[in-house]
């Protein structure tokens, strides 16, 4: 009869060596394996490899057709916008379906409000693809372009496009075009779980599951390292080796708390920088910093366009679905005005009154003003309004005429 084997504590390898032993070994076994989960997760029919070809694009080859800046050597300096919006364009050509990873450069401490990755489909005309980043995380990022139904077919120009202020002037370095290899997708990964990401607000609904394109949540690789660790002392049992449940605790505490670590270095960090930019300001101050473009762009439709009294309604539309930070801070920043903050769409004709206001805030689908016809339109919906602001930010339009035939304008006088 064949005896099993029980390790003591005075054996050559005690117990806990052993389970430490094997939560480090299931450790790296997991971190080489996770990168194909992670690209199963995303697009499991892209093929992962590990020698790659690369278009290379340094910033210089760049060209700015919106804004003002200079070309030096191997970058270039985006010094200004124009009218709230820069373009910078460089001409390529090469296969989309092919090369699926953008890796863009910045110099360090340049952001910007809002940018996009932008790129041109051979024979389309004056349109451009584009997909939003974020400048505010890291100069240096990966993005996977896998996912994005515009990304495929011939691509012959890819740039970037900046929206908003810049507080400084940007310098574009590189940006880098290739296949997805393996080295690429642990630097992506490792990219968004190390960066500390500032608090924008809008964190409070970033949660995972509203990401279209999400990056994997490091608890995968905890449970993948779990997993391998309890399975790795599975076969030691049945070998001959036993352990007690307490071995099994461990496969899964260590992987816990290293997952907390990353977490409350977060923390840590976020506590320090919030103290730094905020302590010992008054709101309003407070309120520049955190929210800049939306804090400026409220105090300019108080001060310049709308009334100063509650009594008129402002209709606040915006393309997003559900809650929206810039949406509901505008509102808030507008406050005491009497204000809708009334989701994508314009409101039905039967639901406005002459003398009413709607703000586009940014661009709203589907939704055009014809001059001509002082007519505000969105699918079937049909507003006589005027245009009584255009900011880079967003348009407002005062109702003039109501479904019964009254005029605003006409009232007034």
């Amino acid at each position: 009869m064949t005896k099993r084997l029980r390790l003591k504590s005075n054996s050559r390898w005690s117990p806990i060596a052993v389970v430490l032993g094997v939560v480090v070994l299931a450790f790296f076994a997991s971190a080489l394996i996770f990168p194909f989960v992670y690209m199963a997760s995303q697009n499991p029919r892209i093929n992962m490899v590990f020698a790659d070809n690369e278009i290379e694009l340094k910033g210089n080859q760049f060209s700015i057709l919106a804004g003002k800046g200079v070309s030096g050597d191997n970058v270039i300096e985006l010094a200004e916008l124009e009218d709230g919006m820069a373009l910078l364009m460089s001409r390529t050509d090469f296969d989309a379906n092919r090369y699926l990873l953008i890796h863009y450069r910045i110099q360090d401490g340049n952001t910007a409000p809002r940018a996009e990755v932008v790129w041109h489909l051979e024979g389309g005309g004056d349109k451009l693809q584009r997909v939003p980043i974020d400048l505010s995380t890291s100069a240096s990022h990966h993005i996977d372009m896998s996912g994005h139904e515009g990304w495929t077919g011939k691509i012959d120009g890819v740039g970037l496009a900046i929206y908003g202020t810049l507080g400084q002037p940007l310098i574009l370095e590189q940006v880098t075009i290739g296949e997805i290899t393996y080295a690429k997708v642990v630097h992506r990964v490792l990219t968004d779980w190390l960066t500390f990401k500032p608090w924008q607000g809008a964190s409070i609904n970033s949660l995972l599951w509203l990401y279209k394109d999400p990056i994997i949540s490091p608890i995968v690789l905890a449970a993948l390292w779990s997993s391998i660790a309890m399975l790795c002392l599975l076969v030691l049992r049945a070998g001959g080796v036993r352990s007690v449940p307490a071995a099994y605790l461990t496969c899964v505490l260590i992987p816990w708390v290293a997952v907390d670590i990353v977490w409350q270095a977060q923390l840590t960090r976020q506590v320090t920088e919030t103290s730094s930019s905020f302590a010992g300001l008054t709101n309003t101050a407070k309120h520049k910093i955190a929210a800049p473009l939306v804090y400026d762009y409220a105090q300019h439709l108080k001060e310049k366009v709308l009334p100063s009294t509650p009594k008129e309604r402002i209709f606040l539309v915006h393309n997003s679905k559900g809650h929206n930070y810039y949406r509901l801070r505008l509102q808030y920043f507008l406050l005491p005005a009497n204000i809708y903050n009334f989701g994508r769409n314009i409101p039905d004709p039967n639901d406005v009154n002459p003398g009413d206001y709607i703000i586009l805030l940014q661009d709203v689908s589907n939704a055009r003003y014809i001059p001509s016809e002082r007519k505000l339109q969105q699918g079937t919906r049909v507003l006589g309004a005027v245009e009584v602001d255009r900011h880079h930010l967003g348009k407002t339009y005062r109702i003039s005429t109501s479904p019964k035939g009254g005029d605003a304008d006409a009232k007034a006088q």
